[in-house]
């Protein structure tokens, strides 16, 4: 087998005429208002942590391959971090999705108007990864 084979993305790349497609069947699936519920979203990101911990091994193969990192650095720099992030999303995730009361903190007179916030998701994300970008550094976006 030679080097170049190796190198190759094991997912290929996706052609630019095809990202208008996929970015309509997400607007789709956003639309249709599954992620609005915060149970959901929690279950989500315990997906990406399981997936972490069971592919802990792989991952760390495949950047001492890749990048010739140490299991252990592999561990305590990339994988722990992101895992981390998941766990701290799922645990504030209430707290960040809870629509916030601004009367207090404007003027009085428009505190009748009952100004705030209100805490929801806008829509999908396109995240772009350069190929020799450490995938875990992509990764941290989605917690």
């Amino acid at each position: 087998m030679s080097s170049s084979t190796l190198l190759r993305p094991i997912v290929p790349d996706t052609p630019l005429p095809e990202i208008p497609v996929i970015h309509a069947s997400l607007k789709k699936a956003f639309k249709a208002g599954k992620l609005r519920d915060v149970s959901y979203r929690r279950h989500v990101l315990a997906q990406l942590a399981y997936m972490l911990q069971e592919n802990e091994l792989e991952f760390a193969q495949a950047l001492t391959r890749d990048f010739k990192k140490h299991r252990v650095e592999v561990n305590a720099g990339e994988v722990a971090v992101v895992f981390q992030r998941c766990l701290d999303a799922i645990n504030k995730l209430e707290e960040w999705t809870k629509d916030v009361d601004l009367s207090s903190e404007t003027h009085p007179m428009y505190a009748g108007l009952r100004p705030g916030l209100i805490r929801q998701a806008r829509g999908p994300v396109l995240i772009i990864g350069y190929v020799k970008f450490i995938k875990f550094t992509s990764l941290i976006f989605l917690t």
